[in-house]
């Protein structure tokens, strides 16, 4: 069986891209977690909100939240793709750090 060679990156990179996704997701999830509070305290003796309005607010939230998600998601293949090493170059963590050629 012919095994497809393993995909080699630039750790830096792909560790700074790991963060940026986590961090956008958690963005992404509290942007839908407020429109829920919003919608969840609509109508009630502490607010003038309407019941209503509330839900409209979490809709609103919600696909504002799916819709980063999904930017967030494309971002980071994208950022992935650029941290791949090519085949004949070696893998390095932190270029600065290695002998210079002459």
């Amino acid at each position: 069986m012919d095994k497809k060679p393993r995909t080699r990156y630039n750790e830096q990179k792909r560790s700074k891209a790991n963060i940026t996704a986590v961090l956008r997701s958690i963005v992404a999830f509290y942007l839908a977690y407020l429109g829920w509070t919003v919608a969840r305290n609509a109508g009630g003796p502490d607010t003038t909100m309407k019941s209503w309005m509330g839900w409209a607010v979490f809709g609103v939230f919600s696909l504002v939240a799916v819709a980063f998600e999904m930017y967030t998601l494309k971002r980071y293949q994208a950022d992935l793709k650029n941290a791949e090493l090519p085949p004949d170059e070696p893998a390095r963590s932190d270029p600065e750090s290695a002998e210079d050629d002459p």
